[in-house]
Parts: C-alpha cells; sequence; structure tokens
C-alpha cells in the first residue's frame, strides 16, 4: 500500500485575535497504521490548554473515514485519538493529503445552565454591580457581540476577591499600572481566567498587581480566595470586573468568520433577592451556603467528605 502525506497547512485565517501562533509545535496531528491496514490519526496536545481542531482531507483516494469531514474537534492535554482511515479494497491506488488548523479553548460545550455563581466577596457583604460595555464598541469601531456581558462589582481596597464557581486556573496575567488615574479601561490590567467544569470560562479583572492567591493548575473551589481588588486609579473606584463566556464554533459559516465568544449572564446567589441575575447599578448582598459551594461536587466527593466529618 503506498500511502503518503506530503503538506500540513495551517490557515491562519481561521483563527481569532488571539491565535496560539507561537504554540504551533505544542499541537501535533500524527497518523499510525494499525494491525488492520487502517491509518489512525491523533492530536498530540503538550500543554494544559484546551483546543478546538478542524482537519480537512485534501486527497481521499481508496479510502473512507469513521467520521464526517472535514473532521471537528476538542483536544485536551496529551494524545488523543481523532478518526481512522479504511482502505476501500484497491490498496495500490490508496492516497490521500490533509490540512489542519486550530484555536485554543473548547468548542460548544455543554454548558451546565443550573450553577448558581457566588458574588466574589465574602459572605454577607453588600456590594454595587458596574454595568461594563464591550472594549470593541467602546474604543473601536466594531459593533459589540449581541450576547456581551460582563459584570463589575464596587469594592472596598484591600479586599479579597472570591472563585464565583468551582474551576481550574489556566491564566495569570500580571498587569502594569496604567498612568495617571481617572481610567475607565487598562490593557494591562491584572488577571485571573478560571476554566469550570463545563469548559465555560471565568475572567477576573481589575486586579491588584502582584496580589494572586493562587497558581495555574490550581484547582479552586467557589468562594476560595483568589486575589486581591485593585482599580484605584479607575474613575469607578476600586473594583474588580467578572466576566463568563465559552467558545463558539459554526462550520457553517466561512473560514474567517467560524469562531466567536459567546457570553453568558450568570445567576447570582444573594440575601437581599435571592438567586437571580444583576442589574445594573444596584446593591447586593452576597451568599455563600454550603449547598452552593457543594453544588458541582460529584457524588464520590460528596461521599468521601461525609466520612470525614465523621471522624
Amino acid at each position: 500500500m503506498t500511502l503518503r502525506v506530503k503538506y500540513i497547512f495551517l490557515f491562519l485565517s481561521l483563527l481569532l485575535s488571539t491565535p496560539a501562533f507561537s504554540q504551533l509545535r505544542q499541537i501535533n496531528i500524527t497518523s499510525e497504521r494499525d494491525s488492520n491496514g487502517n491509518i489512525v490519526f491523533y492530536a498530540q496536545n503538550n500543554t494544559s490548554r484546551n483546543y478546538h481542531i478542524v482537519l480537512t482531507m485534501t486527497k481521499l483516494m481508496s479510502l473512507r473515514c469513521d467520521c464526517q469531514l472535514p473532521f471537528e474537534g476538542n483536544v485536551g492535554l496529551g494524545k488523543k485519538r481523532l478518526f481512522k482511515l479504511i482502505p476501500d479494497g484497491l490498496v495500490d491506488q490508496a492516497d490521500y493529503d490533509y490540512r489542519w488548523s486550530f484555536y485554543e479553548g473548547f468548542a460548544n460545550p455543554k454548558l451546565n445552565e443550573k450553577v448558581t455563581y457566588l458574588i466574589p466577596v465574602k459572605s454577607g457583604i453588600p456590594v454595587t454591580t458596574l454595568g461594563l460595555s464591550s472594549i470593541k464598541e467602546t474604543y473601536g469601531s466594531e459593533k459589540a457581540p449581541a450576547n456581551f456581558y460582563a459584570v463589575g462589582f464596587k469594592m472596598d481596597e484591600g479586599e479579597q476577591v472570591l472563585a464565583a464557581r468551582r474551576g481550574t486556573v489556566v491564566e495569570i496575567k500580571n498587569g502594569q499600572k496604567g498612568a495617571g488615574g481617572n481610567l475607565s479601561y487598562s490593557r494591562n490590567s491584572s488577571s485571573i481566567l478560571i476554566r469550570h467544569r463545563d469548559n465555560s470560562l471565568a475572567r477576573y479583572s481589575v486586579l491588584k498587581d502582584n496580589s494572586f492567591l493562587v497558581q495555574v493548575g490550581d484547582e479552586v473551589e467557589a468562594g476560595d480566595p483568589i486575589a486581591t481588588v485593585g482599580g484605584e486609579n479607575y474613575a469607578s473606584g476600586t473594583h474588580m470586573r467578572l466576566m463568563v463566556y465559552y467558545l463558539k464554533f459554526d462550520k457553517q459559516k466561512n473560514e474567517g468568520n467560524r469562531y466567536s465568544w459567546e457570553y453568558i449572564k450568570p445567576v447570582f446567589a444573594t440575601e437581599n433577592e435571592g438567586n437571580t441575575q444583576l442589574a445594573d447599578g444596584e446593591q447586593y448582598v452576597s451568599s455563600h451556603s454550603e449547598a452552593l459551594i457543594l453544588q458541582e461536587w460529584t457524588k464520590r466527593e460528596l461521599k468521601k467528605r461525609g466520612k470525614k466529618k465523621k471522624r
């Protein structure tokens, strides 16, 4: 059987504004022959990030695929089987070529729509919300995404920012304090990115520089302290900002527009309004019940926790 792969084409036009161009070597596509003569494709991800891959066969002769083409799927840490090519009997004519591209993120996750978030301050503390608009719309000529949502929380200087939901720390960005005062936005703001179990993401920004209480790879529970609030030089005063979102992939669109960020408007637990979506400029009192903190624990984890309590 003569099988050959000529090139791997990386179509950067598929990627959005933050492509992992510098990390191309960290994602590899390989193929191996199994004992039945099938060609099995694998993705090797050597990072702790999730990636979405699109692989298109540019030539497929005397072979059939065991999946729908082009292939698209999510790849986490390690080696993952993607699909296989099966000879259709005309062995001497079997041949294939392909191209592939990727974008950082877990596309089209199955979201936990029942989860309730904690207001990221200590329980019983009243906070006032800040309505936030899209940077693209405020400082650029682009329209904001139709479902854009982010919320700010006014906090006292020195107050700790808490995780609003269980997850894994995947990025820490230590910014630089912007020159002057009366700021409304700074691209150098310190921030923490946490990935939730359903692969949605939460970015906590306008944090005090060098105040991080977690590291990349740490597992955090709802209510765990993660940093100190920043924003002393902002027009709105000391505050932090929270944005929850996920990656969407639409293969029906042209290659340059297939990826987009979709935003989530969370339901928060409050003492004064119950579980609710937050309105701009209103005051809410944070509520941290045990049931809320444990809502995403597995049955095994809860059972293990119960045994420890009995000791």
